[in-house]
């Protein structure tokens, strides 16, 4: 059985209630490496905390199993954002959160090309049980996949296993990065140990993500490729590579060697 990693969906779009509050301790990708995206970004949504990504100045998506009422807060580069807005994808697990003023951060852009089985990706995400800021991981494509067990039923998301690192349920709403660097997938579960990874694919959905932020729609070069069947062909959750040792610091030097201590970490503003 899967261990799924995902909240309750919200089935309509809602205005999410703001005030001013410090990140509660978070920590990353459970065993990751440095994050270098400016454009990743914490989200407080009601009390969930979830990651997001940067694409216009005034936009970050997200998964839409993120977004709830209450006390809400967005840390991006450091600087603490009020969001003003939700809209709510009517089928798949997306959200676009307006920001209450433009952020410097860079925006990523969106795909122009559509994942395909061992192609090499980035995940990136705020989850974890560690205050180390936020981790990157690498990840390998499997396939697209329908036909999945709830909370996933009804639709197509792209599967991953995470080569160095696990995912961890903060990181819900993350970025999957293609090879180029651009927004592929947005983070939707996770299974096992956090070994295996489903996206929202995003050019499957950039007429909408491009319509409701603004921006203008990329043009895809491809096919998407064939959606596997999950309950006929389920989902292989491998062990991670390193052990599961309850310290994502620990881990992440297993995994990459890196010195986590000189991470910088969200303040409010």
């Amino acid at each position: 059985m899967l261990n799924w990693m995902k909240k309750a969906a919200v089935a309509a779009a809602i205005a999410i209630a703001s005030s001013t509050i410090v990140a509660p301790p978070a920590g990353a990708i459970a065993g990751g490496r440095v994050n270098n995206a400016d454009s990743l970004a914490l989200l407080i949504l009601g009390g969930s905390q979830c990651s997001g990504t940067v694409i216009a100045p005034e936009w970050v998506v997200t998964a839409k199993h993120c977004v709830h009422q209450g006390n809400s807060a967005i840390f991006i580069k450091k600087e603490n954002y009020h969001p003003k807005e939700a809209i709510l994808h009517p089928k798949n697990d997306l959200a676009l959160i307006r920001l209450d003023r433009p952020t410097s951060a860079t925006p990523t852009l969106l795909a122009t090309s559509h994942l395909q089985p061992q192609e090499r990706a980035t995940v990136a995400g705020w989850g974890g049980n560690e205050f180390t800021g936020a981790l990157m991981a690498d990840a390998v494509v499997q396939r697209r996949v329908h036909n999945l067990p709830d909370p996933l039923a009804g639709v197509t998301v792209i599967e991953s296993q995470i080569e160095r690192g696990r995912i961890q349920l903060g990181d819900s709403g993350g970025p999957l990065f293609d090879d180029q660097g651009k927004l592929a997938g947005v983070q939707s579960a996770a299974a096992g140990p956090g070994t295996v990874a489903f996206h929202v694919p995003v050019t499957e959905n950039a007429e909408w993500i491009s319509r409701h932020a603004g921006i203008p729609q990329p043009q895809v070069t491809d096919q998407p490729s064939d959606d596997v069947d999950a309950a006929k062909y389920p989902t292989v959750v491998p062990q991670p590579r390193t052990p599961v040792t309850g310290s994502s610091v620990l881990e992440s030097v297993l995994n990459y060697g890196l010195d986590l201590r000189s991470i910088p970490i969200p303040m409010s503003s």
